[in-house]
């Protein structure tokens, strides 16, 4: 019951949000002329905290209050980030495709891959969008609204430390190359002071060509601090209970009411059901001298979904790499969401990098989700360090552990 509990709880973390509404953290929009994609304007959007501490958590949307991105003249997708986020931007691969960095992608404040003690975004998202967020930031578009029932989201837990805003306190949240202007609505979460108790969220009108109108109430649920005028959108209609793992959650409230109910015993794993382990092994061919040794979870039904790879102090993850492990410098991240197709024919020796994954080769598709990464920084090394640098052991032993996971809202949980 110990490791379902852990497990749970960090569900938990990276899931609750949409509590309560604040007028104190703002959106800014900055713009230049893009070098790379001529014609273009690159719009970086940051949303601005007030102290050091802070962290931010989240951009979301729903049908209570929709994600809105207005880009009639379409948006710039580099065929060379094959991710929605910045963690397909390889610094490695800019010398070479430098209109990578003029890429649009959703981010939380990160304009390439995660390094140490950062994580790339995680995306959870409503596959009936159309488009997806994910589709949106890989194949672009004239438009994105997440506005449904499940909605969507791109996010980190507060253990992440892009979650810390950097020393002027903007986060960057997105970046979207155009010919056009944009228009829209951002919705997003922020822990003050990083307790996450007292989250507080917020939606923020912009629009690059001028002023726009919006709720100027900031007791409604889609309050905008940046509307210039009252347009009579208000909604106050958003209580109820927003704690995931909550009985009676409620995935269409945006603001906690106190109504929550829990289950004693609920959501327990089931007994004499054995998950085993695989391990496949063949010859590199653009690694000379090692072997690719690939390890399965074999589930026993298609609807068994896989949740995460942890370790601790009751339980350690250790992996004994006596010779050292081949890393790839052209991955740069320590899943295989750095893994581009478009780059395997010009670095073939990416596919077979050292990685750790849930279900995946390379970034995520639709439906699917990049693994998210919690882990003791104390490590040595850490479980990032160990799939981006190597090593000839892991250990993740320490009270705190270490874990890569997907929620189970993610396609790719399934076998």
């Amino acid at each position: 019951m110990r490791k379902y509990i852990s497990l749970a709880f960090m569900a938990f973390l990276s899931c609750s949000m949409l509590t309560s509404v604040s007028a104190q953290y703002s959106l800014t929009i900055e713009s230049s002329e893009a070098v790379n994609v001529p014609g273009n304007t690159v719009y970086r959007f940051y949303v601005n905290l007030t102290d050091a501490s802070d962290k931010f958590s989240a951009v979301f949307g729903n049908d209570q209050d929709p994600l809105v991105i207005n880009s009639p003249d379409g948006i710039f997708n580099s065929e060379y980030n094959a991710s929605w986020s910045a963690s397909g931007i390889n610094p490695a691969f800019l010398g070479f495709f430098p209109d990578m960095a003029e890429d649009s992608y959703a981010t939380v404040g990160l304009d390439g891959p995660a390094g140490a003690g950062q994580a790339d975004p995680s995306l959870v998202e409503d596959p009936a969008l159309t488009p997806t967020i994910s589709d949106y930031f890989i194949n672009g578009g004239t438009s994105l609204n997440v506005n449904t029932l499940t909605g969507g989201s791109w996010y980190v837990l507060n253990t992440a430390g892009n979650a810390l805003p950097p020393a002027d306190l903007k986060v960057l949240v997105m970046q979207i190359t155009s010919p056009g202007p944009l228009s829209g609505t951002l919705n997003y979460q922020v822990f003050p002071l990083g307790v996450g108790a007292d989250q507080v969220q917020l939606s923020a009108d912009f629009n690059t060509a001028g002023p726009v109108s919006g709720c100027m109430d900031a007791t409604a649920c889609n309050f905008n601090d940046a509307a210039s005028s009252d347009d009579g959108s208000c909604d106050y209609s958003c209580h109820g209970c927003v704690d995931v793992v909550a009985c009676n959650y409620d995935p269409s409230a945006t603001i906690e009411d106190g109504s929550c109910e829990y289950c004693q015993g609920c959501g327990e794993p089931a007994e004499g059901v054995a998950y085993t382990l695989t391990v496949e092994s063949s010859a590199a061919v653009h690694a000379p001298g090692n072997t690719v040794y690939r390890f399965y979870v074999n589930l026993t039904d298609a609807s068994d979904k896989f949740s995460a790879v942890f370790g601790n102090d009751q339980d350690p993850l250790v992996i004994n790499s006596p010779d050292g492990i081949f890393n790839s410098e052209y991955n740069a991240s320590w899943s295989a969401s750095g893994i581009n197709p478009a780059f395997l024919g010009f670095f073939p020796d990416m596919a077979e990098d050292s990685y750790a994954t849930v279900g995946l080769d390379g970034p995520a598709g639709a439906g699917q989700a990049d693994p998210s990464l919690v882990e003791d920084p104390a490590l040595t090394p850490t479980i990032s360090d160990y799939f981006i640098n190597g090593g000839t052991s892991l250990n993740v032993n320490t009270l705190t552990g270490g874990s890569w996971y997907v929620l189970n809202t993610a396609g790719n949980a399934l076998p």
